[in-house]
Parts: C-alpha cells; structure tokens; sequence
C-alpha cells in the first residue's frame, strides 16, 4: 500500500471509460487510509480543442479525453477531493515559446473562462 500516488495523463491513455474507472478504483484499493492522491489529468475541454487534436495530435485517435463531471465522478468514494483547471490558449501554441506566451494569456484570463472549456484539471484526493 501507498501513503501518496502521482500521475499526469494517465487516464486518457486507457482508452476506454471502463478502464479509467478500473485504474482509479486500483489506485483507491493500494492507498493506505488517508492516503493522498496528486493528479493533472487533460480534459475534453472545448470544441475547437477536440477539432485541433484530430488535426495536429496523432495520439489523439486513440486517447480518452475526460471531462470535468467524469472527473469528479471517478473520484466520488474518496473522503475528499479538490480539483483545479487551467488552461485554454496555451495548448494552441506550436513549440515551447508560443505556450509560454499563451499561458501567460492564460493565466489572466482563467478566472473568467468557464471550466468545461479548459484543458486541464489538477486533483487533490484522499482516500
């Protein structure tokens, strides 16, 4: 058993939603009681994100983007859990120096973009 699990885009790579729910009810079983669990996870997000990863994503034929009820919902036996997103321009940009632009956009105005269009979600869990 575990005291702390960390995982980034792991679920999405399960490719089915069964999956995902059997990966999170495993980790759930290994933690130890007041276990912690860190996780950043990529989000369906909005629209013109699912538009641009068929285009410019390969992987993204086979991967299972969650989105935010899904996310809550997988977690939903733990004792507690807080969730985060961020994230809308940011994943448009090319290479490394346009994403740092972008998120610098990003970051101002993630207070005012609605979740369901964000791209990434960040969990604090215990079990």
């Amino acid at each position: 058993t575990f005291d702390v699990i960390l995982f980034k885009s792991v679920l999405g790579a399960l490719k089915i939603k069964e999956n995902q729910y059997q990966a999170i009810n495993e980790i759930y079983r290994v933690l130890k009681p007041d276990g912690l669990l860190l996780f950043a996870e990529n989000l369906k997000a909005s629209f013109i994100h699912m538009i641009m990863r068929k285009m410019f994503v390969n992987w993204s034929k086979y991967w299972r983007y969650i989105d935010i009820k899904e996310a809550k919902d997988f977690f939903s036996k733990f004792k507690y859990c807080e969730f985060s997103t961020y994230g809308f321009l940011s994943s448009f940009g090319r290479n490394e120096k346009q994403r740092i632009l972008l998120s610098k956009i990003d970051k101002f105005f993630n207070k005012i973009i609605p979740e369901k269009f964000k791209y990434i979600i960040f969990g604090v869990v215990v079990k």
